[in-house]
């Protein structure tokens, strides 16, 4: 390695057998936010496990200047800046025996860049890459028990675990941010049913909510972690997809008992503009599927619309989802409604059901536009408790109509329109405030929204 800066990571040593010198071969590097960790060997020789090579010439110890807020700990897992435990050792040396390894996490911080913002509370949390060295696998929930409470979701690269919010939670005076959320996770069901597991040597992304930094052991202090089998997922067939670094999980219900014996589906897959974004293998009626829709940086893309599919082996066919009811996280309930892109906000909930199962909206109303502010496409959502006549126009501060787009008899339900920034006549329109009103026959319900070009 040349000339890199090293943050958040655990730097472990490497063995070779016969005598010979053991380290890690690092150049021109900023130690930063990293855990350094020492090994013990069976004569008690302590064996350091970080060295630094500058062209070519070892160098025994760093400068003080090397190491930014980070940690070094020694075999008892006591935190020192002493450099002799920086120094190589020659002897006789067994790998991973005695090892000390403490993992740190830094709390979120609103002026740190890499911190995000939970867009389904307002939580602020710090998305943290860990590295899992422990020997055998863990569930989730036991590798990460010390901090299970600190963290909303735990992504790894088959699966992913969501902590859902509490709706509605208005917070009072010194709540802690897991105060935001309920101590049911999403993917639960997939982690006991199907052995969700943590494998040596994987990766996992934690989201951390926490407001004081953190160092914990991977399956906490229990001497004898709860080790379980290891966790491989099954292949889609049918559907094939690009994966990429990142996803966003899609949870998804069904009743597979609507479906005769023989003839049930065995892969359900998202699509977005006729192109495949992730697939799963239907094995009950819970699933997990991975949406790798977070690389575009086209605003436009938001409004797509996402559809569903499902392979059924027995026709060697497949065929689209006709309908189906994606979670409101402001409301707590399933809406008839095609999901956008927009509608993924760090995760989505669909339910999938037969044609006429969905509830209607309890109440009519007419929601925000999205996104707002807008340039120059926008849509317009709606709610209809009952079938009924709907218009739905805009007009300027003025009070002059723009436009018409909505003029008919719409079923009870969940609805949206698109507004594209023209008037009646096709001419794009100026930036600036404008209004749309959604009429009925007996009631009238309006909007504002802003056009900045």
């Amino acid at each position: 390695m040349g000339s890199f800066i090293l943050r958040d990571i655990i730097l472990e040593g490497h063995s070779k057998p016969g005598g010979i010198v053991c380290y890690n071969n690092i150049g021109n590097v900023l130690i930063e936010n990293c855990i350094i960790k020492d090994f013990i060997v069976p004569n008690g020789i302590q064996m350091s496990v970080l060295h630094e090579y500058y062209n070519g010439i070892a160098i025994q110890s760093f400068a003080p200047t090397t190491i930014l807020n980070s940690k070094i700990f020694n075999n008892q897992g006591v935190w020192t800046q002493d450099t002799d435990y920086l120094w190589d050792v020659y002897g006789n040396y067994y790998s991973s025996m005695g090892v000390v390894a403490l993992t740190f996490i830094t709390a979120p911080d609103q002026m740190d860049g890499n911190c995000e913002i939970d867009p389904n509370t307002g939580v602020l949390f710090r998305e943290t890459y860990l590295g899992y060295y422990l020997p055998e696998s863990l569930k989730p929930f036991d590798a990460l028990l010390p901090i299970l409470n600190d963290i909303k979701a735990i992504m790894a690269e088959d699966w992913a675990l969501v902590r859902i919010p509490i709706f509605g939670y208005e917070p009072q005076p010194g709540d802690p941010p897991s105060a935001f959320y309920t101590d049911l996770w999403l993917g639960s069901y997939l982690m006991n049913n199907e052995n969700l597991a943590i494998n040596h040597g994987e990766m996992v992304v934690v989201h951390y909510i926490g407001t004081n930094d953190v160092e914990f052991k991977l399956g906490g202090e229990n001497p004898n972690p709860p080790f379980t089998e290891s966790y491989t997922r099954d292949m889609t067939k049918h559907f094939f997809f690009e994966e990429q670094l990142g996803y966003i999980p899609v949870f998804i219900s069904m009743d597979l008992n609507q479906y005769e014996d023989g003839n049930k589906p065995t892969e359900i897959a998202l699509f977005i503009d006729e192109v495949c974004k992730g697939a799963a293998v239907i094995k009950d009626g819970e699933i997990q599927l991975n949406a790798y829709i977070t690389n575009s940086d086209d605003l436009s893309d938001d409004l797509k619309e996402v559809e569903f599919r499902l392979y059924f082996p027995a026709k060697s066919a497949s065929s689209i989802v006709p309908e189906y009811a994606v979670f409101n996280l402001q409301t707590g309930v399933y809406e008839s409604k095609t999901a956008r892109v927009s509608d993924f906000k760090g995760f989505l909930r669909v339910q999938l059901t037969k044609t006429g199962e969905i509830p209607p909206p309890a109440a009519t109303q007419l929601f925000q536009n999205y996104p707002n502010p807008f340039n120059p496409v926008t849509s317009i959502k709606y709610d209809l408790a009952e079938t009924s006549q709907v218009r739905m126009d805009i007009f300027n501060v003025r009070g002059q109509l723009v436009k018409t787009l909505l003029n008919q008899e719409m079923q009870a339900g969940t609805h949206s329109v698109i507004w594209d920034g023209k008037d009646g006549q096709g001419r794009s329109v100026s930036s600036g405030v404008y209004f749309y009103r959604m009429s009925l026959p007996n009631k009238v319900l309006t909007n504002k929204m802003l056009l900045l070009k």
